[in-house]
């Protein structure tokens, strides 16, 4: 698991902790079922240069998984090193096509 740990920031984890996202992990594959298919739906991307400079990206995916259809969102922030890490991830299920 800690390899899919590095891939938050720490912005994530300052409100969600790790075991909460273990949580939201395992609830998706046990309850929902497996990825079986994605597609990315919408994106976003939001950079600022300057002396207060940023780089925001947002990445929409349609997720057909075994018991039903998700729309998940990933929230990502290039941290001080440079590299992008998930500052916010969503699970919404689609309780209407199941």
């Amino acid at each position: 698991m800690d390899t899919i740990y590095s891939l938050f920031g720490d912005k994530f984890f300052e409100v969600t902790d790790k075991d909460k996202l273990l949580q939201i992990i395992n609830t998706s594959q046990n309850d929902i079922g497996r990825v079986e298919e994605y597609n990315l739906v919408k994106w976003e991307t939001l950079i600022v240069k300057g002396s207060n400079s940023k780089s925001e990206y947002v990445l929409v995916y349609d997720v057909k998984r075994g018991t039903a259809k998700t729309e998940e969102t990933f929230s990502m922030q290039k941290d001080k090193n440079g590299d992008i890490k998930i500052v916010g991830y969503r699970v919404n299920q689609d309780l209407l096509n199941k």
